[in-house]
């Protein structure tokens, strides 16, 4: 049974130096990061599109709950369109594969 390492195996079979490695820990350092803005767009999206969707539902007066309602619903479709992008919907995941291969970084398949 072999250790367990925690260099990754493409760089023990390279036999590549400190630096490199270096490199590769940012290179996952700047892929996580471009991950996270992506979801974070994808959150912003969605958000955009309940509040759009919730401006077409016609009011009644019966139970309105005026301003305090209208702060609970914006808070509300936040936080929806944070646990959506969260789980993702594909807006994200488009928007990272486009974005990483045009800034050069290697792509990561961690999500």
């Amino acid at each position: 049974m072999e250790p367990l390492s925690l260099i990754p195996a493409h760089l023990l079979i390279n036999g590549t130096r400190k630096r490199d490695f270096q490199d590769v820990l940012k290179a996952d350092k700047d892929n996580e990061d471009l991950r996270k803005a992506c979801t974070g767009f994808e959150a912003i999206f969605l958000n955009k599109l309940l509040q759009s969707m919730r401006r077409t539902v016609p009011k009644s007066g019966l139970l309105d709950g005026g301003l305090q309602e209208d702060i609970y619903k914006g808070m509300f479709d936040e936080r929806l369109a944070q646990a959506m992008a969260q789980r993702g919907i594909g807006i994200g995941d488009m928007l990272y594969r486009q974005l990483s291969t045009k800034t050069g970084k290697r792509l990561s398949n961690d999500r």
